[in-house]
């Protein structure tokens, strides 16, 4: 759980979510796997399905998180962020992504 209050609980919090950024991006690169490895829960993938392109380039660790620096840590924090964004717009706008004026480009 976050915060974590001792020293001991931030090994099994950078557990969780590196599951949790895996069985997203997951979800995202082969979508036949919804359901999150760490706690069941559904995922979202309408609208990873059509326009998460840059899941495919992350490499997600445990590493990256006890790093917390360096190009893939940055690339994996971006993806998180687009993703979240893009979530949210489809959300609040009903609109599909592929037909907004939101222009992405491939930036991996």
């Amino acid at each position: 759980t976050y915060p974590c209050l001792q020293p001991s609980d931030t090994i099994a919090f950078r557990v969780n979510v590196t599951k949790y950024f895996e069985s997203l991006r997951s979800s995202v690169v082969r979508p036949g796997s919804h359901v999150s490895a760490a706690k069941g829960h559904q995922l979202s993938s309408q609208p990873s399905q059509a326009v998460a392109w840059w899941w495919s380039a992350i490499v997600v660790r445990k590493s990256l998180l006890e790093e917390c620096f360096g190009d893939k840590f940055e690339r994996m924090l971006l993806a998180l962020s687009t993703h979240a964004l893009f979530v949210q717009i489809q959300t609040n706008n009903n609109v599909d992504p592929k037909s907004s004026d939101l222009a992405v480009h491939k930036i991996f």
